[in-house]
């Protein structure tokens, strides 16, 4: 019986025993499944990253390689482009234009009319930008920002001024011309007697009001005496008198008027003559009635074995600001600078209508020297044929305010050109503005 019972009682703590060996070894294997578990979603959280971040570097390298590739492609070029170039970076400028929205563009080397209007209209919708058509600096920094869209505009709403008219008022033909600058030149000259009159009448009012004032109020009188002191250097030129109508074919811009800041005529042209510089630059460029004539006289010479070359036409504000900046550095003073030099707005070359020549003879200088050359002698005796004189002659720096420049033509018109040189004067005198 002991036996037994003995028996019995082993087999039952055996049998505890091994339920909780196994249950053990359930807990043990439950918990390596969790850490298996566990390690597998690490692994996979880590391969989704490396994923993620494999992706993300692919991504980022083809972004960068896209940003290269539009960098490249909208890449404009440099220097001046006008109707009538004909070159490889014409070319680069209508992709542009064609990416910008200006789809009817035909994309060649030629800088055409339809190029020049798609300039033209983007230009009208910059307010900083002249509306000209010439593609330049300050176009291409405007085309830049808008291909890589910091900036906002609609092709074809530009507000375009008519070039046709324009071109009907400047590119008559040559009896055409001839009435209007007849017309245009006896106006101009009615207006400055005018006006001379009308300052002799106010100069003459406020003597008699100064005069009067001296009797009783000394103090104004020396307030008087020092506002006339300070019309020298650059205050004289802040002071000097705007041109109203800064587009007329006889403009006078000289010490005594000068031309708005802003002014800039348009359109203007390259004429097709020889210069001594391949670039196209803003100082190629003229009013389209000056630039034909000087066409003209350039053919003129060459039939006459001369060896004319143009060297410096239009100059806007801002270059003549810098250039004169320039020969104050150089002679020491404003008054010196302004001996060989213009202020900026008093310069004939801001418009349009004034070309500097020059020939081999004098290495393309522009110097007294070339007053002596053939060319110079020659464009003594006829550049008038063709509507230009020599604008600062010899002897009359007390009138025009500047040395003698034989180099120095503007374009006035044949009978006013031919009526200053056969009596020997200056616009001034033609003009009645002495």
């Amino acid at each position: 019986m002991m036996r037994k019972w003995l028996t019995s009682s082993f087999l039952v703590v055996l049998s505890t025993v091994l339920i909780s060996c196994q249950g053990n070894a359930d807990e043990s294997a439950s918990a390596d499944n969790t850490d298996d578990n566990e390690e597998e979603k690490i692994e996979k959280a880590e391969d989704e990253e490396n994923k993620e971040e494999s992706s993300s570097d692919n991504q980022s390298d083809t972004s960068s390689e896209e940003e290269d590739e539009n960098k490249e492609e909208k890449s404009l070029p440099d220097g001046t482009l006008q109707q009538g170039d004909q070159k490889k970076a014409v070319e680069t400028v209508e992709q542009a234009l064609k990416k910008l929205g200006y789809d009817h563009l035909t994309v060649d080397q030629s800088y055409e009319k339809e190029t020049a209007t798609a300039i033209r209209d983007f230009q009208a919708q910059q307010r900083d930008l002249v509306n000209d058509g010439i593609y330049g600096p300050d176009t291409k920094r405007y085309m830049q920002m808008a291909l890589n869209n910091n900036l906002t505009f609609e092709p074809g709403s530009g507000k375009l001024k008519e070039p046709e008219e324009n071109e009907q008022q400047e590119n008559q033909n040559d009896d055409s011309d001839e009435r209007n600058d007849s017309n245009e030149q006896s106006d101009e000259r009615t207006q400055h007697n005018s006006n001379n009159e009308s300052d002799q009448n106010k100069s003459d009012d406020k003597s008699k009001q100064s005069n009067s004032g001296n009797n009783n109020d000394q103090d104004g009188s020396s307030d008087d005496s020092n506002q006339n002191d300070s019309n020298s250097g650059s205050d004289q030129n802040n002071s000097t008198p705007v041109v109203s109508n800064p587009s007329k074919l006889l403009v006078l811009v000289n010490k005594n008027s000068k031309l708005p800041g802003d002014y800039v005529p348009q359109p203007l042209v390259t004429p097709d003559v020889r210069f001594p510089f391949e670039e196209d630059l803003p100082k190629k460029l003229m009013r389209p009635v000056a630039a034909n004539a000087l066409e003209k006289l350039f053919a003129a010479g060459d039939q006459a074995g001369l060896n004319l070359y143009a060297l410096s036409g239009y100059r806007s504000y801002d270059r003549q600001e810098a250039i004169f900046a320039s020969n104050v550095e150089r002679y020491g003073s404003e008054e010196k600078a302004n001996e060989v030099s213009a202020h900026a707005g008093e310069s004939e070359h801001q418009t349009g209508l004034t070309m500097d020549v020059t020939s081999p003879k004098v290495d393309f200088g522009l110097t007294v020297e070339f007053g002596q050359t053939k060319e110079g002698q020659w464009l003594k005796q006829h550049a008038s044929d063709y509507g230009f004189i020599i604008r600062y002659p010899k002897g009359k720096k007390n009138i025009t305010g500047y040395q003698y420049e034989p180099w120095h033509l503007r374009y006035v018109g044949k009978e006013a050109a031919q009526a200053i040189d056969s009596q020997g004067i200056t616009l001034e005198k033609y003009l009645g503005a002495i």
